[in-house]
């Protein structure tokens, strides 16, 4: 008796949740109007017919290795200075860091 009584009440759960979902698709009709219908594709809208190959592609596109600045001697000593200063700071040869 207890499992005809469980499955009549997810039966009736079941149903109520189909009735709410009909009749809340319903009331968005009536809103927001029928949906209209998709647009057919344009010719601009198509996809190419003949790809150009990613190697071509590649090929043209050009890198610009410059950097914009020249590095002067008096900013490259002071920056080895520095990583000197930080390498004996960090004892590599107690194997600290």
């Amino acid at each position: 008796m207890k499992k005809m009584t469980a499955l009549l009440v997810v039966i009736t759960a079941l149903a109520l949740c189909a009735l709410l979902i009909l009749r809340r698709q319903h009331r968005a009709e009536l809103t927001h109007g029928p949906r209209p219908a998709a647009p057919a594709l344009s010719k601009s809208a198509q996809p190419p017919k003949a790809a150009q190959p990613m190697d071509a592609f590649q090929a043209g596109v050009k890198l610009d290795t410059r950097t914009g600045t020249a590095p002067d001697a008096e900013a490259k000593r002071r920056l080895m200075e520095r990583l000197h200063r930080e390498e004996v700071r960090q004892k590599p040869w107690e194997q600290r860091n």
